[in-house]
């Protein structure tokens, strides 16, 4: 009977475990469902509605591409894997940026990309401030009022990677095209309609190396020293 006993309480516990993990799978395929359901045009106008005028304007133009985001949270909206991009964001609270013309930062493109040398990444930095580049993710990314002039600067900071233009040439090109697509007197460059460069592989981020032997050895070397 003691044996009997054991067993039925043993499956008890079994049938109740297999419940609970069942009923949390269900739980989580039930959040995603409403998560997605709650992202639709009208959810979503009404959430930018009171967006600052650039930002609301950018996640417009976003929407009438792209469809609506993916993720939304009270300061961003989020598309993953859209044309070239591997991400973009659209934020609410604006950035302020001169460079060129004085303009807000908010809309941010983002792209596979190998981190250069970095001397390479220095000439980025003084090119544009609102381009970055992540070593680790293997990433470069572009912020400012519009996805054209992402797509510019993302141009024009591989040509100055691969050493086609120097810093102050791209700065220039850039200022001309950012005031054609501003005041629409020309049409500006193709460099503003799709990216010249690949983007299509995902497995360019470095995870760098541990030193974490290295520390160990140090710090043993720090105390034998004390002792």
């Amino acid at each position: 009977m003691k044996n009997l006993s054991r067993i039925i309480a043993f499956s008890s516990i079994m049938i109740l475990a297999v419940s609970c993990g069942s009923t949390k799978k269900d739980k989580d395929v039930n959040i995603s469902k409403v998560m997605k359901e709650s992202i639709n045009e009208k959810s979503v106008e009404k959430h930018i509605s009171q967006w600052p005028a650039d930002s609301k304007k950018a996640a417009d133009s976003m929407i009438q591409k792209y469809g609506l985001p993916e993720d939304v949270t009270k300061d961003l909206l989020v598309w993953r894997n859209i044309g070239p991009f591997a991400k973009a964001v659209v934020y609410k609270t604006p950035t302020k940026h001169l460079f060129p013309t004085p303009h807000n930062d908010v809309i941010e493109h983002f792209v596979y990309y190998a981190s250069p040398s970095a001397d390479k990444v220095a000439q980025i930095w003084e090119f544009s401030g609102s381009v970055g580049l992540d070593r680790t993710m293997g990433m470069m990314s572009a912020r400012s009022d519009s996805e054209a002039a992402n797509i510019l600067a993302l141009n024009l900071a591989d040509q100055i990677i691969k050493g086609e233009k120097t810093i102050d040439d791209a700065r220039l090109e850039y200022g001309k095209n950012i005031v054609k697509l501003t005041d629409g007197s020309e049409q500006p460059s193709h460099l503003t309609q799709t990216l010249v460069f690949s983007t299509n592989n995902d497995k360019v981020g470095d995870p760098d190396h541990t030193i974490s032997d290295q520390v160990k050895r140090e710090r043993i070397q720090a105390e034998e020293i004390e002792e």
